[in-house]
């Protein structure tokens, strides 16, 4: 059992050190004109899909925990006013919003992840939703987006809002 717990904290070890560094990959792309609200989507997936790996990855409850508590507090530090951690506070928050999605989606993942045993199903689905839809919403929206509606942060596009339905 000592083993697996050594295993499992590599593994969580691991885990943040890929998603740190997606996080400077993406934002190393920012130099080939990709924007920041592309690069945030990106975060977004990759984080997104990330989330769908975990009961696959560990079999256990306990090391999703102790991820989660960690990514809310690498969060935390990248809010920070000295998030100068290579830049990479900037990849998130480069877009001028005053959101709390990323936070949210950890809360979510750990809500899911402690409700798995009703079936992994129950745990794919709504995190695709989150995932993948929003993408897909941002996607079409940018590109396709020309009826707006008038939301608290200003405006959504009809065609983003069908997309993220769809």
């Amino acid at each position: 059992h000592g083993m697996s717990v050594a295993v499992n904290l590599a593994l969580v070890v691991g885990a943040i050190a890929a998603l740190l560094g997606i996080m400077a990959a993406v934002k190393a792309l920012g130099r080939f004109g990709i924007g920041s609200e592309a690069q945030r989507k990106l975060i977004h997936v990759a984080t997104g899909l990330f989330a769908i790996a975990l009961p696959f990855i560990f079999h256990q409850q306990w090391p999703i925990a102790v991820l989660l508590g960690l990514a809310l507090v690498v969060m935390a530090l990248l809010r920070s006013p000295a998030r100068s951690l290579a830049g990479l506070g900037a990849t998130l928050h480069g877009v001028k919003r005053e959101s709390h999605g990323e936070i949210y989606l950890v809360l979510a993942v750990g809500f899911l992840a402690f409700r798995i045993e009703q079936g992994l199903v129950f745990y794919v689905l709504p995190l695709l939703v989150l995932t993948l839809a929003d993408a897909a919403a941002a996607l079409v929206g940018v590109s396709y987006g020309r009826r707006k509606l008038k939301v608290e942060e200003g405006a959504k596009s009809v065609e983003g809002v069908v997309a993220f339905f769809t």
